[in-house]
């Protein structure tokens, strides 16, 4: 299943997933370089912060961006909006 999904969903924490990227060359992707720089600060910082788990969360920043990516707001703008609708989802108790 790693070698049909590569790296579109992250780097899986599976050792045998690692092991079967590395096999393919996929260890010179950033999501691998990524992984791998967490992994040697894992004492210092956790893999997964439950904000950004949060779907509404997920939501407003995929959509705010694509206003940037489609060249309807600048990047100040663009991160203006991130930020309100975000503070409006977690506020909201989504």
């Amino acid at each position: 299943m790693v070698h049909l999904q590569q790296t579109e969903k992250g780097v899986p924490v599976s050792a045998v997933a690692i092991e079967t990227l590395s096999k393919e060359g996929l260890e010179d992707t950033n999501e691998y370089k990524a992984t791998e720089a967490m992994r040697a600060l894992s004492d210092e910082v956790e893999m997964i912060v439950p904000e950004l788990e949060n779907e509404a969360v997920i939501d407003a920043f995929k959509t705010d961006a694509d206003e940037f990516l489609f060249d309807k707001q600048s990047a100040e703008e663009c991160a203006a909006q991130i930020r309100t609708d975000i503070i409006a989802v977690t506020k909201g108790g989504n």
